[in-house]
């Protein structure tokens, strides 16, 4: 299949639209119920609530699959060719994954969080949360989920639930308020609202399975056969499992190293600075999406728009971001005052230097998913495992004596490590030698 000469960019942030308009809903959305919480709760009891659904989350992020980059991957080629055989096994194997993994989740959720309760210093109040709240992860398993919804380029779905779930949760969070609701109750939303978003998922993933595939529409998993008939699949599962898990960094796990050295009103400053943050860093996970199809088809063709395409993808969204940092330099502070209240001011030349941080990711994005489509993505795991490293040695040596803002800048350091990785891999790269292969 020829790619069609003029197509590629004007879908990417086409799809990439789609996405961004249900983030942008949740970013809303997310971003009022946060500052209600912020308001009724307090700090303290603030930064307590969003460490247990920041535990979940990590949790999550630890044992899932992470297996939608390679749903897209290997069967893009079995979907262009029509091969229903390879797809089902592809889609029923990944699914018996996620449930294995989905249902260890919820365990170690439940048998770690006493020990997490300790080093945060909160009276067993964390662990009794953290064990009800870990149930939720046995709906968690999305992976495939969302690996075939990307497959399918049904964006839109994705987009509407991106913004499910916040909706939800907002709505919950305003009844609680209305109620005059304790921790609990806005914990509660909070959870309810993560439920729904991954219930819908897998709704609409199996609506697709049953649009696009005959009946039988499942069969028997075959690991041994899967590996044969796409090779490779299991290497790249490992190595977009290891990339997932390093995103957690300096997003989920950054919030509860927060807490645990600095206390749960800091984990709570961080976690208002990084919702907003997300502004931009969000959509950096969102145009890998975007992006991720479309450079794969180019690559199996050797188009060379493949090394262009994600430099001007780079190029127009890594200014975008910085754009909204600089912004926050004058009206950061009037922002953080008037949606979460006093205190939360804190955090305003944390929450500029996390969007810095967050402009750099949204550059690399793009450069980033050129390397797993051209198979080298193990060369950019190594980059970012350096730059993860990187991160944490700054995190440890610059907290403690710079305190909160410590950890933007040890974001940064991260950041701009992986982009410049990135950007060496896609820019030294020589496409004569690749077509001939084909």
């Amino acid at each position: 299949m020829t790619a069609d000469q003029p197509t590629h960019t004007p879908r990417i942030f086409k799809n990439f639209g789609l996405l961004l308009g249900g983030r942008v809903g949740a970013a809303v959305f997310t971003v009022i119920a946060l500052a209600i919480m912020a308001r009724e709760l307090g700090v303290e009891v603030f930064g307590l609530v969003i460490l247990v659904h920041t535990y979940i989350l990590i949790i999550n992020g630890i044992f899932s699959t992470k297996a939608f980059e390679a749903i897209v991957k290997y069967g893009l080629p079995a979907h262009l060719n029509g091969d229903e055989n390879r797809l089902k096994n592809l889609f029923t194997t990944s699914y018996w994954a996620d449930l294995i993994t989905a249902v260890i989740s919820c365990l170690a959720a439940i048998v770690l969080a006493p020990q997490v309760s300790e080093w945060l210093g909160s009276d067993r109040q964390f662990a009794q949360w953290a064990q009800v709240y870990g149930l939720l992860l046995l709906f968690a398993g999305t992976s495939t989920a969302k690996g075939i919804l990307r497959l399918y380029s049904k964006f839109a779905a994705l987009g509407f639930q991106l913004g499910l779930g916040p909706l939800v949760r907002f709505l919950l969070v305003l009844l609680a308020w209305r109620l005059d609701g304790g921790a609990e109750s806005y914990l509660a939303a909070w959870g309810v609202g993560y439920l729904v978003e991954n219930l819908m998922l897998h709704w609409q993933a199996w609506g697709q399975i049953i649009q696009q595939l005959n009946a039988p529409r499942w069969c028997r998993p075959e690991i041994r056969l899967l590996a044969h008939q796409h090779a490779g699949f299991w290497p790249f599962v490992g190595v977009t499992y290891v990339q997932g898990t390093l995103d957690l960094l300096p997003k989920q796990l950054a919030t509860m190293l927060s807490g645990i050295f600095l206390g749960t009103t800091a984990a709570g400053l961080f976690r208002v600075a990084r919702e907003l943050a997300t502004i931009v860093s969000k959509p950096a996970l969102l145009l890998r999406q975007a992006v991720f199809t479309d450079l794969t088809q180019l690559w199996e063709n050797r188009d060379p728009r493949f090394k262009t395409l994600p430099v001007k993808t780079a190029l127009i969204t890594g200014s975008a971001g910085l754009l909204l940092a600089l912004l926050a330099i004058p009206f950061g502070e009037f922002v953080l005052l008037a949606l979460f209240g006093e205190g939360y001011q804190q955090a305003h030349w944390l929450l500029v230097i996390l969007l810095l941080a967050a402009s750099m990711e949204l550059a690399a994005s793009s450069l980033h998913m050129s390397a797993y489509a051209m198979n080298k993505a193990t060369i950019i795991v190594l980059v970012n495992i350096f730059a993860t490293l990187c991160y944490l040695i700054g995190f440890a040596l610059l907290t403690p004596v710079y305190g909160l803002i410590a950890t933007g800048w040890a974001a940064c350091l991260m950041a701009a490590i992986a982009l410049l990785g990135s950007a060496w891999l896609v820019c030294s790269l020589k496409m004569e030698p690749l077509a001939s292969q084909d």
